[in-house]
Order: structure tokens, then C-alpha cells, then sequence
């Protein structure tokens, strides 16, 4: 009971990572892991030939990263933010997993069948890209005194921004001196109907696989000193998709794309259509991320001969 205490306070353990962006400010991340795992099987025995083994996994990865930042803020290049500017990052991948194998005795013949379905999620939830980014741009702006004035004025000075004053770095401390804010990077978060999504706000995203494996096998006693054992395995693996729909595709192939550009290229002339996306993906009634493989077929063979000692 205690080992079982101790592994489970190791699972859901909060630790501290990166350190704090000052002496004496929070941590500047905060990290949760609560990964837990159980299982849980089944044998029946129908008849002294026939026995039917069920089994049942669930297995679920969680990682939760804190961060410090709220709303958008102003960086300066060059400087450290005098806050920890991270994001909160939320991650959730639960594993469903359910196996059937039926095994029966007939004669010199080990007949097995089964099946394997899986539910893979990956959960999200994240503000990492939901702020604005204001950001002072020395690079447009004019400084109006003269370079060989200014470079008299500073000759053999060291200006608080550090190092040996040259034009660009005196334009650069002007620039934060002055404090003046001349880009601004927007981040707009959208839903798959393009309603703007308020900034800061905590952007979910869901997507599930299933994967699905049917096999057979016999394993055949041929003789006292030869067994063979063959069978086929059957997969089929569905492509991940968006649950809430949130998922995009082009409405064109890519592949077709690029074929035109080279060849429009072979012939000296321009091509440049647009790239346009639409909605897609199960959740929308739409294509998949990519087509189904129907023919994933696994074939086996195995001989065992046992010499006489």
C-alpha cells in the first residue's frame, strides 16, 4: 500500500519549471502531470476446447503547463520582459483499448481469432497564440541628428542599452527611451464559423482516431516433429479528426498543384492560383485528412521442427 501511495504521488506531482523570471516573482511555470493507467481482463473457459480471454486497457497521458500570462504586454527587443510572459498549455491523450481472442482445440489444430479496437484522443487546450504582441520596430524610425554629430556627441560613451555606442545602437536606446510602440503583431482566434474568439481566451481543439485489427490463426501439429502456424491480420486505421469540427483542408490537391507549377515552369510561364481552404474532416460530413487504407493486410507464416535428441 505504500509503494502504491508513493508511485501515485510521483504521478500527480507538481513541480516548478524554469525557475522565476526575477529573484522573488512566482515561478514562472508551473507543470502538473496526472498520467494514470488501469486495466482490467476477463478469461472464461466455455468448454475444455473452447476458452474466450477478454481484455481492457485504459491508459491516459495528462500534462498540464501554468503559465503567468494574461493579457498582452509590450516587448521590447533586446530586453528581457520584466514579467514571465509564458502560456498555459492543458494536454489530455486518454487511450481506450479493448482485445477479444477466442482459442479453440480441434484435433492436432489450435484455431485463435480475435480483435483489437483502440479510441485514441488528444485533448487540448492552450492560450499560447490568443494574446496581441506589441512591439517597438527601431527600424522605421528616423533619428533627425546627424550621424557625425551624434557619433561626436557619443564618442567613447556607454549608454545604459550596454555596448560601445554606434548609430544603430543609439537609435535603438532612443527608441526605448521614448518608448514608442510601432508594430503590432494580432493573433485572431477563430471558430470554424470565423466568429472571433475573445483574446486570451483559453482555444480547445479535440481530435480522435479509432484504429480497429482483426486476425485468425491455426497452428497445426502436422506431425510429432513439425508445427505450422499461419494466419492473417487485418487493420484498418481511421484518420484523426477534429470532433468539434474545427479542421480545415484545401479545396484543391496540393500535389496537383505543384505538378502544374512544374510544368507551367518547364514552359517559362507563370502559375499562381490561389490556395484556398473550406471545412473538413468526420465532424463536418467532409473528406478526411487523408484517404482510408482499405488493404492493410499482414499475412504470417511459422514452421517449428524439432529434431530428435
Amino acid at each position: 500500500m505504500n509503494n502504491d501511495r508513493a508511485a501515485q504521488s510521483a504521478i500527480n506531482s507538481i513541480t516548478g519549471d524554469g525557475g522565476s523570471e526575477f529573484p522573488g516573482q512566482p515561478t514562472a511555470e508551473t507543470t502538473r502531470t496526472n498520467s494514470k493507467g488501469m486495466t482490467a481482463g476477463y478469461t472464461a473457459t466455455l468448454s475444455p476446447t473452447l476458452i474466450n480471454n477478454f481484455r481492457f486497457g485504459y491508459v491516459r497521458q495528462g500534462l498540464d503547463q501554468a503559465g503567468q500570462q494574461t493579457k498582452h504586454y509590450v516587448h521590447f527587443r533586446g530586453m528581457d520582459d520584466f514579467n514571465a510572459e509564458t502560456a498555459t498549455i492543458n494536454t489530455n491523450v486518454p487511450v481506450f483499448n479493448w482485445v477479444d481472442d477466442l482459442t479453440k482445440e480441434r484435433g492436432s489444430h489450435t484455431l485463435q481469432f480475435g480483435a483489437n479496437l483502440r479510441q485514441v484522443d488528444n485533448e487540448r487546450a492552450s492560450n499560447e497564440q490568443s494574446f496581441f504582441m506589441p512591439t517597438p520596430m527601431f527600424t522605421g524610425w528616423r533619428f533627425h541628428a546627424p550621424r557625425t554629430a551624434a557619433s561626436a556627441l557619443t564618442r567613447g560613451v556607454r549608454l545604459p542599452c550596454g555596448g560601445p555606442v554606434l548609430w544603430r545602437q543609439l537609435r535603438l536606446c532612443g527608441h526605448r527611451s521614448d518608448g514608442l510602440i510601432s508594430e503590432v503583431a494580432s493573433n485572431y482566434q477563430l471558430t470554424k464559423t470565423l466568429s472571433v474568439i475573445p483574446e486570451g481566451s483559453m482555444v480547445s481543439r479535440h481530435f480522435r482516431a479509432h484504429e480497429i485489427e482483426f486476425y485468425g490463426q491455426d497452428q497445426w501439429r502436422a506431425t510429432r516433429n513439425l508445427t505450422l502456424t499461419y494466419g492473417l491480420r487485418y487493420t484498418l486505421l481511421q484518420p484523426p479528426y477534429e470532433t468539434d469540427g474545427v479542421q480545415v483542408a484545401p479545396t484543391t490537391s496540393l500535389h496537383d498543384w505543384f505538378n502544374d507549377r512544374s510544368r507551367a515552369m518547364a514552359q517559362g510561364q507563370p502559375y499562381e492560383p490561389l490556395i484556398s481552404f473550406a471545412l473538413s474532416g468526420q465532424a463536418n460530413g467532409k473528406q478526411p485528412y487523408w484517404t482510408w487504407d482499405h488493404k492493410d493486410f499482414a499475412p504470417r507464416f511459422r514452421h517449428r521442427l524439432r529434431t530428435q535428441g
